[in-house]
């Protein structure tokens, strides 16, 4: 869309799949107004989106910047955001309510930061622009709402909806996945058999992760290995552990471990229990080849998809597209209305309702056939799917106690972990939720969450940081010594990990005084991020890189980061952590709590001037920041001890 004051003019244009092929910013808006269009704003959540079409937009019609503005925004409205899914918690409290995104507040989908969007864009309307401006909005509730924030203004404006492509730009947006997804969903059931079927090489990639998910082929593959549903898994010594499986699970020998769990299944059996896992198998591995890998292993593994039928995975895709929850009209914060697009969210993720609502039948089936443990473990984000299965365990195994890990979710961003103060008596949480360390306890109680519920825990997941062969005195800071070596560790969102890795290849790449090291999250595929850099990723300086975090944070001097726990890392090894602030996505940082041991950056700009000024720091300076950066890590990820497994037994 486009925002202007009375002489200039406002173009509103929703995306669903990108812009105009033929789009010619002067053309257009000669077309339409006698005023041409001078720059553009993107009010959406895609960084991936963002990055392309900034590529193919000519540099003579510049992006108008939000990301202050955003983050100043998100922080206004995270309070009211949170109550207000409270007062709604309170007219729905059902099972399909809580295993609802719209419940959940996950900010992964969306709905929270397009309402901060529609804020950012509310305000620069209401001020007003010096050019005609074209704003592109990302769904069809934001540009709605924000043709009707100018229509209010009484800011000239016109509107255009597009669903044509920009020419160099590629993948299918949103609303042609959503017309995919339900094409396949209509697939008449034996061709649906017939398809389950077909070698997955004869299959478009796209095709066969989503033939992967569906669960009546899950099934298949089991049946198919011969797995069948295991029972009589019950008692005082029986723990079953919930986790998820992506090739991380596996050693170089093929043994299991887990990324999420850590050792904690070793530390229960110390204590004499018996630990089985429920896998649920990640997008990022086959799943035939991940069932493959786990039977080989000598664990136990009571596999989901063996616990519900055809006939009960159809009863929740209708019972999640019957969901209708009770969302006033009026709803907004403060100036900015939010009915829209909780009522689009919703719509946006039945599916995923359908999913989370799949945990009340597993877990009753389970019971039926005699798994009854004494807990269940599970990592604890807040999620729906927890939600639903907190409701499931007290419903069908009321003796079973469920213990929530919370494996370092520091920043307050992660709005799935803060109920609303209302909520405690009605949302189903966990029986206790164990931290990764005192710092992750002080968070929870400071907003709310009951301290008898709350557990300080301990760091199942990088106990190598505590060996007695890792010191930080040991490792050596080389100071003014070029080229100055920079990790880049993406977040797991991909328009995060594109957004991250185009700032830093612009801020550094093609200069020598600077090596950078691109090291996607494992849920990240690093092939397209490459693809979507271009020509930016092709940089004689810029390596995209496959070793373990672990490995790499020694040897460099620099950690650009978002949304991810590798910061810690990163200091203890005594390597300092610059944070890259977003231009369309929350600020999900883990170090908030802790701001004067790590810096922020927006720009590539900004990031030029923070390296050289980090890189001149004084010995003295460098030793006292460090001492901070100790005393935060231990905090934040306490070492594992002889009776760390103490905060999880109930």
């Amino acid at each position: 869309m486009a925002v202007g004051v009375r002489k200039n003019t406002i173009v509103v244009l929703m995306h669903y799949l990108a812009l105009q092929s033929e789009l010619n910013l002067g053309k257009l808006s000669s077309r339409m107004h006698a005023n041409a269009i001078r720059q553009w704003l993107y009010i959406g959540e895609s960084s991936t989106w963002r990055v392309q079409a900034e590529t193919a937009i000519s540099a003579e019609f510049p992006r108008i910047s939000i990301a202050d503005r955003l983050h100043e925004t998100s922080w206004e409205l995270r309070q009211p955001y949170i109550d207000w899914i409270g007062e709604l918690s309170q007219l729905n409290d059902s099972l399909e309510w809580w295993a609802s995104e719209l419940a959940a507040k996950n900010p992964y989908y969306n709905l929270f930061i397009r309402i901060c969007l529609l804020g950012v864009a509310g305000q620069l309307i209401a001020a007003g622009f010096k050019r005609s401006t074209l704003i592109v909005c990302s769904s069809q509730a934001l540009y709605r709402e924000v043709l009707c924030f100018a229509m209010d203004c009484g800011t000239p404006a016109r509107n255009l909806l597009s669903s044509s492509v920009f020419r160099g730009l590629s993948g299918v947006g949103r609303l042609g996945n959503r017309y995919l997804r339900d094409a396949y969903r209509r697939m008449p059931s034996l061709a649906d058999r017939l398809l389950v079927r077909l070698p997955l090489g004869q299959l478009s990639e796209r095709i066969q992760r989503s033939l992967d998910s569906r669960p009546s082929y899950r099934r298949q593959v089991l049946a198919d290995m011969g797995v069948k549903s295991n029972a009589d898994f019950s008692g005082d010594d029986a723990i079953l552990l919930f986790t998820w499986v992506d090739g991380r699970n596996f050693d170089s020998d093929g043994s299991y471990r887990d990324p999420h769990l850590g050792q904690l299944a070793e530390l229960l059996r110390e204590r004499g229990f018996r630990v089985a896992y429920v896998p649920r198998v990640l997008f990022t591995i086959a799943y035939d080849a991940a069932v493959n890998g786990l039977l080989k292993t000598d664990e136990r593994f009571f596999f989901p998809e063996c616990y519900v039928e055809d006939s009960e995975w159809q009863t929740c895709l209708k019972r999640a597209r019957q969901f209708a929850p009770v969302i006033p009209e009026d709803s907004s914060m403060g100036d900015v209305p939010v009915y829209r697009l909780a009522k689009e969210q919703v719509n946006e993720y039945r599916y995923t309702l359908a999913q989370s609502l799949s945990y009340e039948t597993l877990i009753a089936n389970m019971v039926s056939r005699g798994v009854q443990p004494r807990q269940i473990i599970h990592p604890c984000e807040g999620h729906s799917w927890e939600q639903a299965l907190a409701y499931a365990v007290r419903r069908y195994s009321p003796d079973t106690r469920v213990v929530g890990y919370n494996a370092g979710m520091f920043s307050r961003m992660l709005l799935s972990v803060y109920p609303a103060r209302c909520e405690y008596k009605l949302r189903p949480l966990p029986d206790c939720i164990v931290t990764s360390g005192p710092l992750e306890r002080k968070i929870l109680l400071a907003e709310g969450m009951p301290p008898e519920i709350v557990e300080t825990g301990c760091d199942l997941r990088r106990t190598y940081l505590w060996e007695e062969s890792f010191h930080v005195d040991d490792v050596s800071q080389q100071v003014n010594v070029e080229p100055i070596r920079i990790l880049v560790a993406t977040a797991i969102g991909f328009g995060d990990s594109v957004e991250l890795a185009s700032k830093a290849v612009r801020a550094f790449g093609d200069d020598t005084r600077y090596e950078v090291f691109i090291k996607c999250h494992p849920m990240v595929d690093a092939k397209q991020v490459a693809n979507q850099l271009g020509e930016l990723a092709q940089q004689d300086n810029v390596r995209f890189v496959e070793q373990p975090v672990g490995e790499l944070i020694p040897s460099v001097d620099l950690l650009l980061y978002r949304y991810t726990s590798t910061c810690f890392e990163a200091m203890q090894h005594g390597v300092v952590p610059i944070f890259i602030r977003s231009e369309s996505f929350l600020n999900i940082d883990q170090l908030e709590v802790a701001p004067d041991v790590r810096w922020v950056a927006t720009t590539p700009g900004d990031l030029r001037r923070i390296a050289a000024e980090i890189m001149r720091m004084s010995t003295q300076e460098r030793r006292r920041w460090r001492n901070k950066a100790s005393d935060v890590v231990r905090a934040a990820l306490a070492p594992v001890g002889p009776e760390s497994v103490d905060a999880f037994l109930l």
